[in-house]
This record gives structure tokens, C-alpha cells and sequence, in this order.
């Protein structure tokens, strides 16, 4: 005999909150600033579908490498802060989406002089 579905008559329901990311376009910007105290970094979040779901005190996370791959600098979190929001209304219902965050470091560490490549990391999204 093969199991199957009956209605879910013996269900257990359980109470408490989902959390479920939705998924972000993320571009890291250029440095921003550099000056002698360290310099500035920005990456701009965007969301692939509208939604009520909010990036508010997420984290965002830059890592430096040097050319030849070796971490200089990791594990650098952001918070996202500064988030463009807005009022939807659909089928009677108001909700509130958002269409842009940034997050923006000043890294107080310094670095000497070269080139190096930035990365950022949003949840499951890394980009550099």
C-alpha cells in the first residue's frame, strides 16, 4: 500500500513567523572616498518583485582581496539603512514595498598602498 494524501486530517499547525528572503539585484559601487582616516564604501540593493517583505536592519557584508585573491580585509557588516519606500494598494489592501536601499561603510582600517577588488554579500547574493 502507497501513502497518500487524505486532506491532512492529522495535521499539526504550528505557530510563529516565516522568514523568507526575496530575491535583490545588488551592485557594489566604486569606493566612494578615500582619506587618510580609511575610506568609504556603498552597494545599492534593488528588488527583483514588489513586496512587502522589508530589507530594514539587514546586514550587508564587504570583503577586500588583494589582487592575487588573498582576503585582506573580511567580514565588514553594513546595515542597510537608507531604503526608498513606498505605499502599494492592490485589490483594497495597502502595503508598504520598497525600490532601492543602500548601505554605506566607512572602513577605518587602512590599506596599503595598491589595488584591490571589494565584495559584498547580501544574504545568499555575493557580488565583487
Amino acid at each position: 500500500m502507497e501513502p497518500m494524501d487524505s486532506g491532512l486530517i492529522q495535521n499539526a499547525l504550528f505557530n510563529g513567523t516565516l522568514k523568507v528572503k526575496m530575491p535583490v539585484n545588488m551592485t557594489v559601487g566604486a569606493v566612494v572616498d578615500i582619506t587618510q582616516d580609511g575610506i568609504l564604501v556603498n552597494a545599492t540593493l534593488k528588488p527583483v518583485v514588489k513586496s512587502n517583505f522589508t530589507i530594514k536592519n539587514q546586514n550587508v557584508t564587504f570583503n577586500i582581496y588583494d589582487l592575487k585573491g588573498n582576503q585582506v580585509m573580511g567580514g565588514i557588516n553594513a546595515t542597510i539603512t537608507n531604503i526608498n519606500e513606498k505605499a502599494l494598494a492592490s485589490n483594497g489592501i495597502t502595503f508598504t514595498t520598497w525600490t532601492l536601499a543602500n548601505v554605506t561603510k566607512e572602513i577605518k582600517e587602512r590599506l596599503k598602498a595598491g589595488t584591490y577588488r571589494l565584495t559584498a554579500n547580501y544574504e545568499f547574493q555575493t557580488l565583487g
